[in-house]
């Protein structure tokens, strides 16, 4: 029985077409990075404009009046959001539509009252952080201000991820625009007409005041009109023991991330971290595909109960394997143009700029081992202590290995502690999908993804260093060599098969003004695969 076959018969076993599933989960991830690449260029112009206004001191002041109110966003996020896109995502497909509605309000109750109570602690402890942590009096107001927003910011990151679990990514995306253009219009105003830094925070705190009160709206109509379901004590238990190793595990993320920050300070100099942080920016061009992929996984894979649903694994193979196709090419263009592209947008002076991008976006290539997919597998499952030890693990390795080499090596030895240190974390998730749910990922089809993006890595690298060129030629000329190899040697080394044209074809033709500008690419893969095939007979 071939691949498709038995497919289609797990499918009319269950009732559910994996088809329409994959579609419909393919389509909202260009439709979040779509979203997420306009509110990203939104929000840069808004800073930059907001930056120029204010100058270099009072942009500093706002930034250090943000760090308690992000400091406090870590302790209140319990998990609750995750664990609404997963259940939600599973009473759904399951037709319980009172479980979800119940799942709503508990969730979005427990986030207000956490929230609420945080907003209050940061109010009343400004004073105290203003004058005796910071030494900046003039933060006391700022802080203040800036403690309204942590309710607001908490029901619109609720709103965010019921709207992922409804599949309504249209909705999480307009979110984002109407956040990014409320943010990058009303603080500069208000900058403009004299309120200063004033101004700016109570700009960004409107912004979220403004878009969660719409959110709410939205999530009304969508869910809770005319609901009369009554708040369980289970409804509590089930989302609190989803999401307490979630938070535990963002807490030691978050903390260990703030310790490499604080290591990086004391040890490298401010323009070698100026480099690092401009080479973290470009990390933004991975994130427009890393990030909605990843956000779409979660729900898909919540449709399914690895006990009973056999086809989770066809799911799980075809998520890592159209991630790599699409991750693994982009991350390697990316390494072997760097040099090109930090010259064109940032000039000559960041020298040490090319180096660090190419360090910091290493482990994005680990997609093609399910770097992204297995924690959204687990989570889905309801395995996330089984991610908590994970990031135990990583954190364990991580911060002694950060007290040695970042202070010897500085922001190469930060870079070389990311690419290290989650490598036995990495393993360990492997082998337990391997051992709990007795499938992994299709090493032969992600080897031949690497592989061709490799010796497409080497085509571009090789003609860039023969022949001397002007950076913004390198760029075109690299781009396009790079698209061609690996174009050639997908199905060359047959990484990709008719079958994943099909697919493909029938994922972008879901989008309306996307299907024709992508025929005559599918029509020219299709053609290199039959010539592949009959080479191979002959």
């Amino acid at each position: 029985m071939n691949y498709l076959t038995g497919v289609l018969m797990l499918l009319l076993k269950n009732r559910l077409n994996l088809a329409d599933v994959a579609k419909q989960s393919a389509k909202g991830s260009i439709i979040l990075m779509l979203g997420q690449v306009l509110s990203t260029v939104i929000l840069a112009l808004g800073s930059i404009i907001l930056a120029r206004l204010l100058g270099s001191a009072n942009y500093g002041i706002l930034t250090v009046a943000n760090i308690p109110i992000s400091v406090m966003l870590l302790f209140g996020e319990l998990g609750v959001n995750s664990a609404l896109v997963k259940y939600i995502s599973q009473y759904r497909l399951e037709e319980k539509a009172g479980e979800v509605r119940k799942l709503v309000k508990t969730g979005l109750v427990i986030n207000v009252l956490i929230n609420t109570l945080l907003s209050f602690l940061t109010f009343f402890l400004s004073e105290f952080l203003s004058e005796k942590i910071f030494h900046e009096p003039q933060l006391n107001i700022l802080i203040k201000i800036g403690s309204l927003s942590l309710l607001a910011q908490a029901l619109m990151t609720s709103s965010l991820s019921i709207f992922i679990a409804f599949d309504r990514m249209e909705f999480h995306s307009l979110t984002n625009l109407t956040f990014s253009i409320l943010k990058s219009v009303i603080s500069p105003i208000l900058v403009v007409v004299g309120y200063g830094v004033f101004g700016a925070t109570v700009g960004s705190t409107l912004s979220y005041i403004v878009t969660a009160s719409i959110c709410l709206s939205v999530v009304w109509f969508l869910t809770l009109r005319g609901s009369d379901e009554r708040l369980e004590l289970e409804t509590f238990k089930k989302i609190i023991h989803f999401g307490y190793p979630l938070f535990l595990s963002n807490l030691i993320v978050g903390g260990l991330a703030q310790l490499f920050n604080f290591l990086l300070a004391i040890y490298v100099e401010a323009s070698v971290i100026g480099n690092y942080q401009a080479a973290l920016n470009f990390s933004v061009l991975i994130g427009f595909i890393l990030t909605p992929i990843t956000t779409v996984l979660f729900p898909l894979f919540s449709k399914f109960d690895a006990k009973r649903d056999d086809e989770l694994e066809f799911v799980f193979q075809g998520a890592v394997k159209y991630s790599s196709i699409l991750l693994v090419p982009a991350t390697m263009g990316l390494i072997v143009l760097a040099e090109p592209i930090v010259r064109v947008i940032y000039g000559g002076t960041y020298q040490l700029t090319p180096f660090f991008l190419q360090l910091s976006i290493i482990n994005t290539l680990f997609v093609s081992l399910g770097s992204n997919a297995i924690p959204a597998l687990l989570n889905s499952q309801g395995k996330t202590k089984v991610n908590f030890i994970s990031n135990l693990l990583y954190f364990s390795l991580a911060l002694p290995l950060s007290l040695v080499l970042i202070p010897k090596f500085g922001v190469i030895g930060l870079l070389s502690i990311t690419i290290l240190a989650s490598k036995p974390s990495l393993i360990y998730l492997i082998l337990w999908v391997r051992r709990n749910f007795g499938f992994t990922i299709e090493w032969r089809s992600s080897s031949k993804i690497f592989i061709s993006s490799s010796l497409a890595f080497l085509i571009v690298y090789m003609i860039l260093r023969i022949f001397p060129i002007p950076d913004i030629l390198s760029l075109v000329i690299g781009i396009g060599v790079f698209l061609l190899a690996y174009s050639v040697l997908l199905p060359l080394m047959r990484a990709i098969e008719s079958k994943d044209i099909q697919n493909l074809k029938g994922i972008i033709g879901s989008l309306g003004p996307l299907a024709p500008l992508s025929n005559t690419y599918f029509k020219f893969l299709s053609k290199l695969i039959r010539t592949s095939n009959q080479d191979s007979v002959k």
